[in-house]
């Protein structure tokens, strides 16, 4: 299995905090993903990075050299090995140039340390209540950023745009691969990373 910048991982496990993301979004326990990051090459790393927006990963940031909540930064094959539930790779369709990959490392760095968006996250898939809320909520969530969201700022930062950014984690994985965006994923095993 061959990581690209700009590729998705998505995670699914049965954790308590992730079943209420995955009901909360239109998912259930076992069915869906509750959480995205998305792949990055840096030339201080050898090997691929992961770059995404939680409070939920026990690994130190290698930016910060500490636990951080929001966007950080990780070994890939560090993270997927210290994660409990599935792990899902959903390769990009078209790979990025070269210059796309440096704008894609730029964005993910300079987002580095921004808080996790919990308000932005918790109205993800609430359609309805989104619209409501919307003009009362967008000073609360300038400046912070949700999953999901993060990895579909930092596609637009490559100049892919067309998807929205205020989805689920599971959402935008479907929405992505329907749109031919996305390939359609294969499961990650932890032999297939060489750990």
């Amino acid at each position: 299995m061959r990581f690209q910048p700009g590729d998705m991982i998505g995670f699914s496990d049965c954790s308590m905090m992730s079943f209420g993301i995955r009901v909360c979004s239109g998912g259930r326990c076992g069915s869906g993903l509750s959480h995205v990051g998305i792949v990055v090459e840096h030339p201080d790393y050898r090997s691929p990075l992961i770059f995404e927006a939680t409070t939920r990963c026990s690994l130190p940031c290698l930016y910060a050299n500490e636990r951080v909540s929001g966007v950080q930064a990780h070994r890939l094959a560090e993270r997927i090995a210290q994660f409990s539930g599935s792990v899902w790779h959903y390769p990009l369709t078209i790979p990025l140039g070269l210059r796309q990959m440096a704008n894609l490392r730029r964005y993910c760095v300079d987002s580095l340390g921004l808080p996790y968006d919990w308000w932005g996250a918790w109205l993800a898939r609430r359609t309805f209540i989104r619209c409501l809320t919307r003009r009362f909520v967008r000073d609360r969530t300038l400046g912070k950023l949700f999953c999901s969201e993060f990895v579909v700022r930092a596609w637009a930062a490559v100049a892919f745009t067309g998807l929205p950014a205020d989805l689920a984690p599971t959402q935008l994985a479907t929405l992505a691969v329907k749109r031919g965006f996305l390939q359609p994923p294969e499961q990650v095993i932890l032999k297939q990373l060489g750990a």
